[in-house]
């Protein structure tokens, strides 16, 4: 086999790669992204809102034990169409002002936009009366399926 003909089928599969890669532009890969995802472990529903692909930034909500954070830092981003796409997010809710303040952060992927996979922790704050404040924490991860 001549050298060229070793390299047809090569540059054909970089081609038809290429070619794929087309088909999701960074706008259909932030659309893509919003939704509602459910921890099937604990029950935690992640809810993204207003992914931005300009900045690789979004919004949304995480809804755990009854308490509703927002999400006040989430960004998101990918190196191409073929690689999962990395997510990383703070949450907090404040609750009676500054006596009890919940914290979560996340980290993780998201491979097939059905699926997220997040490892996170979270830190709780309360200050009693008298001002001395009360730290506890605790792991939480997962899958999260989109609903």
């Amino acid at each position: 086999m001549k050298p060229l003909q070793r390299l047809l089928p090569i540059t054909t599969i970089l081609t038809i790669i290429v070619a794929f890669m087309t088909l999701f532009p960074a706008s259909a890969q932030a659309a893509f992204l919003d939704g509602t995802y459910v921890n099937e472990v604990n029950g935690i529903k992640l809810t993204i809102t207003n992914t931005n692909e300009s900045n690789g930034t979004f919004q949304g909500t995480v809804e755990s034990s009854g308490n509703t954070l927002s999400i006040v830092k989430g960004i998101w981003n990918y190196s191409s169409t073929l690689q999962p796409i990395g997510i990383d997010f703070i949450a907090n809710l404040r609750n009676n002002g500054r006596k009890n303040i919940v914290f979560q952060a996340w980290s993780g992927t998201a491979q097939d936009y059905k699926t997220l996979k997040l490892i996170g922790s979270q830190a709780q704050i309360t200050i009693n009366d008298s001002g001395e404040p009360t730290i506890t924490t605790c792991p939480l991860g997962g899958p999260f399926i989109r609903q």
